[in-house]
């Protein structure tokens, strides 16, 4: 008997790991996604701008812009979870319930106010599915009809290229290497890159990066601190140049 004590320990054990992992509720995840643009009803003037949401599905509450709510499951079957909340979105969107898709992994946000639903999908799959929207392709020429000069100045052309990207950098987001380096998501890392930063040129330079809030008219151009009136009083004709 003294030799099966420390097998069915270790069997005890390996159950109760298995056990805790079945716990795990399986929508405890990060989602995000884009709310749409909104009208407000009985208030033609109010509009709401399309904005990144993130939110947090932990095992008792959720989080959104570092506040935490409590939620509760009031409903479940073979397909989806219903959850019942009070995330407050910003002073024009209520989120009544939380609709979790068992199938696809997604989530549904259902507003109480204004009555419309916002779809979101797990973090790593959205960027995962955003990336792969991009492909690298190779550029190909014959240059076998250019001259000896010709083709050394291409190869300068090519030089010059990673020179004006390394000043590109500096211009609209200098903390470049201190992000990329955080990075351990291989994924975000290259849609960080093809980005030139956290904010996603296809999608109305939203943020697709938690911590970054609206990207700064004047990006790395001007001080981020730059009014619009001290931009126009600017006595410098190369204010507006593209160059």
């Amino acid at each position: 008997m003294k030799h099966l004590t420390l097998p069915l320990i270790l069997l005890i054990q390996l159950l109760i790991l298995v056990n805790g992992c079945q716990d795990q509720r399986e929508y405890v995840n990060l989602y995000s996604g884009t709310s749409p643009k909104l009208e407000i009803p009985d208030n033609e003037e109010s509009v709401i701008e399309p904005a990144s949401l993130f939110i947090r599905i932990m095992d008792d509450k959720l989080e959104y812009l570092g506040d935490t709510y409590d939620y509760e499951i009031v409903d479940e079957n073979n397909h989806t979870i219903t959850m019942e909340t009070s995330l407050v979105i910003n002073r024009e969107l209520e989120v009544g319930s939380i609709i979790y898709n068992k199938q696809d992994k997604t989530l549904s946000l259902v507003l109480s106010k204004p009555e419309a639903t916002i779809k979101l999908e797990t973090y790593d799959s959205m960027i995962d599915r955003k990336v792969q929207e991009f492909i690298e392709v190779d550029l190909t020429a014959d240059i076998s009809r250019l001259s000896d000069n010709q083709k050394e100045m291409l190869k300068i052309l090519f030089e010059v290229a990673d020179i004006m990207e390394e000043i590109y950098w500096l211009q609209v987001f200098p903390d470049k290497d201190a992000v990329i380096e955080s990075i351990m998501d291989e994924n975000l890392k290259r849609f960080f890159r093809i980005n030139y930063g956290p904010w996603e040129r296809l999608n109305g330079d939203l943020p697709f990066m938690q911590g970054y809030g609206q990207k700064s008219p004047g990006s790395g151009f001007y001080p981020e601190d730059m009014t619009i009136e001290e931009f126009n009083s600017l006595e410098d004709w190369k204010k507006s140049s593209l160059y």
